[in-house]
């Protein structure tokens, strides 16, 4: 069964929303691959990673739903 528009917006969000991510978590982890790059910060990275993890299940919540 095909997504509805509604969960087709919600998973390009939450796409756009998981890159975003990733690459905040590059650049602090990995700050001299990044000109200019913030030094790493633990605390940042923690919540980042919780916040990726949460949007890979909301995803995963998506795919098994269609």
């Amino acid at each position: 069964m095909p997504l509805s528009p509604e969960d087709q917006a919600l998973r390009s969000e939450l796409t756009e929303a998981r890159f975003a991510i990733q690459r905040q978590l590059e650049v602090l982890r990995y700050p001299q691959s990044v000109r200019g790059g913030p030094p790493g910060n633990r605390e940042i990275i923690a919540t980042l990673q919780q916040q990726l993890k949460e949007i890979e299940e909301a995803l995963s919540d998506l795919d098994q739903g269609s």
